[in-house]
């Protein structure tokens, strides 16, 4: 989606002319994976204490996604190490936040803390008009008294908090809406929610891309950099899925490549094939097909970016 159609869309839930709904849920590991649990908190008639987190990671939406500066891309320019949101649509292939369509009837008790790994948010003007946000835990998140022992103040003196803690950071580290998953912590993903496997099956995608191109004489140093246990090299394939240079007819293609005079010493081409021998072979095809190289109107001068986009007319 737009980043323009993102906003509106959190604008109309957050801002709702009927006050939206708010409710707080954990998700817990277990045997069949994740799972998603009520996390009841003090709800008292007035300003609550739910009021107030509702109202604290509301702000923190309105901070980090709806800024005019932030920019909202396609998952496949994961890559860019910017500061950049990300749009991931769930899929069969890819969904990872599935568990919040089922929510456990039981809610999170201090027995649950050892399968705690993060607090979900729920904003809802209605059944199908909902706005998720996830919280990732971290070992701050859940004191252990076993290493030391908590105190308060009171008359005077410290006393030993003996109750169970938990902290609720004001903090967003994705959302979900509609079917997106939105981030900027693309290894939040990774390291969490099996982002590995999205990345692995989009990279081959574009390999059978490219083999049904019928341009390269070999295939094999393309396979084998995708291969590499770093999903650097395979964020980078990913990249290409979408490239125009892949609906290019292979006639026009080869003679771009041949009769251009900056393609000269980064292509090689045989026997009517594009010849890929090396890793640095690969790098420059890549550069190639997803058509990385822009030419100034004013100076024309030739220029190597990856990031760029269409300007529209």
């Amino acid at each position: 989606m737009e980043k323009q159609e993102m906003s509106q869309k959190i604008i109309e839930i957050l801002e709702a002319e009927t006050r939206c709904g708010f409710e707080m849920y954990a998700c817990l590991k277990s045997d069949e994976g994740l799972v998603c649990t009520k996390f009841n908190l003090e709800d008292k008639k007035g300003k609550s204490f739910k009021d107030f987190i509702r109202e604290k990671i509301a702000n923190c939406i309105y901070e980090k996604y709806l800024p005019d500066t932030v920019e909202l891309k396609q998952v496949d320019d994961i890559h860019d190490n910017t500061n950049t949101l990300f749009e991931i649509i769930q899929s069969d292939i890819y969904k990872p936040f599935e568990f919040i369509d089922h929510i456990r009837d039981n809610s999170f008790s201090d027995d649950d803390k050892p399968q705690l790994q993060g607090f979900l948010f729920r904003f809802n003007v209605n059944n199908r008009n909902k706005l998720w946000t996830y919280q990732q835990i971290y070992p701050v998140t859940i004191p252990q008294k076993k290493n030391g022992v908590y105190v308060f103040f009171k008359d005077d003196v410290y006393k030993e908090f003996t109750n169970e803690l938990l902290r609720i950071d004001y903090r967003v580290d994705l959302i979900i809406l509609d079917e997106s998953i939105i981030t900027s912590n693309i290894k939040l993903l990774q390291s969490k929610f099996g982002f590995e496997i999205f990345i692995r099956k989009e990279s081959q995608k574009a390999i059978r891309l490219i083999e049904e191109m019928d341009v390269i004489e070999d295939l094999s140093k393309i396979i084998e950099f995708e291969g590499a246990d770093s999903l650097t090299n395979a964020k980078k394939l990913m990249k290409i899925k979408n490239s125009p240079v892949l609906k290019m007819r292979k006639k026009d293609l080869l003679n771009k490549l041949r009769t251009m005079p900056r393609f000269a010493n980064k292509v090689k081409i045989e026997n009517g094939k594009i010849q890929i021998k090396s890793k640095k072979a690969v790098l420059e095809l890549l550069k190639v097909l997803n058509d990385d190289y822009l030419k100034s109107e004013l100076t024309n001068a030739d220029y190597e970016s990856s990031n760029k986009k269409l300007e529209k007319k």
